[in-house]
């Protein structure tokens, strides 16, 4: 978020983030229920989980590489495809009127049960299962730099030497590689840059060899973001319990003063913490190598 709003600011780009304004998270929605209603400028309207379905199952998605031989796999693909944005919007869809131009990051952890095959062959009691997913807008990657997104040493902080800390990138490849080990099921990585007509996303395998293999290719899809990443990934872990991922997130609130940050716990409960401050921390001059 920060490379996004300093490059469009040293170009006097209209699409920076408009933070001159106070803004307070709270008054747009909190959880999508069977009715999302949403208050925004005012206006209350009401829109069902059906409707929403049915909007997003219009969303254009195009494969980009060749098609599947066969046709099942291809109706299989698309489902994933279909899926995979529905989720997102759903995710976004509260946010949608100001995620082009509040700086915000938005992260929702789901609970439900874990399939005793996995439960079992951990040997534990009080295991659940976990989705996670997250939202940035941010820069985004192109096509290009999705591709190595996840792969170990791929990381834009190490690009122009302006910060040492997790220029190693091993941050996604780690938590990628937890969701893949304790649940076996992929990674979803959608992202777009304000250049991209279309979103890229893909589902994929991190391997041993530090490669990808991909259950969905890359594949175009229509947004309702102009810039920005979404990732959701799935695990195991031992049962909730509020204050460690709550006083992190909190903590990296306090730290970002100038980022809206809507977090959604596995209670459902939600968290507002809204930007803070009007203006961007000043841009980090380069470091010696």
């Amino acid at each position: 978020i920060e490379s996004f709003q300093w490059d469009q600011l040293e170009k006097g780009s209209k699409t920076a983030f408009s933070v001159d304004k106070d803004f307070d998270v709270i008054k747009f929605g909190n959880k999508l229920n069977e009715d999302l209603i949403k208050e925004i400028d005012g206006e209350g309207y009401k829109t069902s989980e059906m409707e929403l379905k049915t909007e997003i199952g219009q969303k254009k998605y195009i494969l980009i590489q060749e098609k599947p031989t066969e046709k099942r796999d291809k109706k299989k693909k698309e489902k994933l495809v279909k899926n995979l944005v529905l989720d997102m919007e759903k995710l976004l869809q509260p946010f949608e009127n100001i995620v082009d131009i509040e700086p915000i990051v938005i992260i929702k952890i789901t609970e439900s049960e874990a399939p005793s095959v996995l439960t079992d062959e951990l040997g534990k009691k009080n295991i659940m299962r976990y989705t996670f997913e997250i939202f940035d807008n941010g820069t985004g990657m192109n096509r290009s730099d999705l591709r190595k997104f996840g792969i170990y040493l791929a990381s834009s902080k190490s690009v122009k030497l302006k910060q040492t800390r997790g220029s190693q990138g091993f941050g996604a490849p780690s938590a990628f590689s937890d969701s893949q080990n304790t649940t076996g099921e992929p990674i979803i990585a959608v992202s777009k840059t304000q250049f991209d007509v279309y979103a890229t996303a893909s589902q994929f395998f991190t391997t041993s060899k530090n490669e990808k293999k991909y259950v969905v290719p890359h594949t175009e899809i229509e947004t309702s973001f102009l810039h920005g990443t979404y990732i959701k990934l799935n695990y195991l872990n031992i049962k909730y319990i509020s204050r460690y991922v709550d006083d992190y997130i909190k903590k990296t609130a306090l730290m970002n003063p100038h980022v809206t940050i809507k977090y959604i716990d596995p209670n459902n409960e939600n968290f507002n913490y809204s930007r803070r401050v009007n203006t961007f921390p000043p841009e980090p001059k380069y470091a010696l190598p």
